[in-house]
């Protein structure tokens, strides 16, 4: 799993967190040689960091998991947590190379603090990932 955590300061003065991941696949890719010995718990450890939050705080990155998963069981944090694209369409964002074969992927999760200005799935830029376009306001 990979992971970054960083607190970003904003001109206007106000702070935000920002969780970047991308965890191992699902169990059924555990004979991957990547992902030998690994079991996921990167979104589970996320969650226990969001229950002491004390910023408004971003989730964000390839979940390898479909959007119509269970986030809220993956991570325990209902009602703290909310997906940008609910009520907007999937935004598939892999498989960029197959346009018969494409699932949402790539997620953002944001706490109650933000609100949603723009969501857009961008061209292809060359990743086997379509890029999501994101624009909150605080």
């Amino acid at each position: 799993m990979y992971h970054l955590l960083t607190t970003i300061s904003l001109t206007s003065g106000k702070k935000l967190t920002l969780h970047s991941i991308h965890p191992v696949p699902p169990t059924y890719f555990e004979d991957l040689p990547d992902n030998e010995g690994q079991k996921e718990t990167a979104l589970l450890q996320i969650g226990k960091k969001l229950k002491d939050r004390q910023l408004p705080t971003i989730v964000a990155g390839d979940i390898n998991d479909v959007v119509w998963s269970y986030m809220d069981e993956l991570t325990n944090t209902k009602n703290i947590l909310f997906d940008v694209r609910v009520g907007r369409g999937f935004y598939n964002s892999y498989n960029a190379e197959n346009i018969f074969m494409r699932w949402p992927l790539d997620h953002v999760y944001v706490t109650k603090e933000f609100n949603l200005t723009k969501l857009e799935r961008l061209s292809k830029i060359g990743s086997d990932h379509f890029p999501i376009y994101v624009k909150l306001g605080l």
